[in-house]
């Protein structure tokens, strides 16, 4: 697993456009606190506090590290590739092309179920998606 340094930015790095999160930490004036601790911003159901392992909004800075377990990133939106996720986190796939991301039935013989191709697939996937979703609500308004 990596460390994602640039926590509040599509770019694994940092730098460039920031994600849901690093919006929220933008309009909370750069502050971890209970405000932006209890947000959900990347709309998954889980707070920011409970995706960085600080389950109760205690940790401030200069603290040491939360005692939780971080569960995940509290910039995207998680399972990745659901359907209710998918389109909140295409600065992920646009931002981030040399990045391999674990995707569930895509085989591969060396390193387990990864994308062929880190941009090519999710964007097949989400165009797929998209002409579906259209079907259905035009099946629906008939």
């Amino acid at each position: 697993m990596q460390i994602w340094e640039g926590v509040g930015h599509w770019n694994q790095s940092g730098g460039g456009p920031r994600n849901p999160f690093g919006l929220d930490f933008d309009a909370n004036g750069r502050v971890w606190n209970t405000t932006l601790c209890e947000l959900d911003s990347d709309q998954d159901g889980q707070t920011n506090g409970v995706e960085l392992g600080d389950p109760n909004c205690t940790w401030t800075g200069g603290a040491d590290i939360p005692s939780g377990p971080a569960t995940s990133h509290p910039g995207f939106c998680d399972p990745i590739y659901s359907e209710d996720c998918i389109i909140l986190n295409m600065g992920l796939y646009c931002y981030n092309q040399t990045t391999t991301i674990a995707m569930p039935g895509i085989e591969s013989s060396t390193s387990g179920a990864v994308a062929s191709s880190p941009t090519t697939t999710p964007l097949l996937l989400l165009s797929i998606y998209l002409v579906l979703k259209y079907i259905v609500a035009i099946g629906q308004h008939r």
